[in-house]
């Protein structure tokens, strides 16, 4: 074997070597890059998608995503929209693979929506794990709402953490 052969394959495995370690720092990158993306950059990302999202009580709520909020998503479908807070979902279908850098994100807390939906006295639908009321919210604090059923004379508390979806009531 000469030199021109011996070093030529050398060079040849060096830079064989040299390109698997940048494919394998590539990879690294990316994946570090992907752990630090929120999920609320990925639903941003598939704003106006349908999508379909399994709460903490195993109920599947699909419709098109149609707002996001610092801890609340709009999901609207033919006849109803759902307001679901984000502590109460297991599971999300149908969101884009890529996330959005951009922060198009709503400012409005759930509590903001929900002392909105106090002043304007909009009949709702209050969904948690087992119960179902339809009512209107009187008072929103800082975790929990007092709550008139339909046909009851005195309210009742009900808890931001019990909530899985709320819907406005016709």
């Amino acid at each position: 074997m000469g030199f021109e052969k011996l070093i030529a394959d050398l060079e040849a495995r060096l830079i064989s070597n040299e390109r698997l370690e940048n494919e394998s720092l590539v990879k690294e990158l990316a994946e570090a890059e992907s752990s630090r993306i929120p999920l609320v950059n990925r639903l941003l990302a598939s704003f106006g998608k349908r999508v379909s999202l399994t709460l903490l009580s195993g109920m599947v709520v699909e419709g098109v995503l149609a707002r996001i909020g610092e801890d609340w998503v709009q999901l609207t479908g033919e006849s109803v929209s759902y307001l679901v807070l984000c502590e109460s979902v297991a599971a999300y279908e149908g969101l884009n693979r890529q996330a959005q850098t951009e922060n198009a994100l709503m400012k409005s807390t759930l509590k903001m929506v929900l002392r909105e939906l106090c002043r304007k006295r909009n009949r709702l639908r209050w969904m948690a794990s087992d119960n179902v009321w339809n009512g209107v919210i009187l008072r929103v604090g800082d975790d929990w709402v007092d709550f008139l059923p339909e046909g009851a004379r005195e309210p009742i508390v009900l808890t931001k953490a019990g909530l899985l979806l709320l819907s406005m009531v016709s």
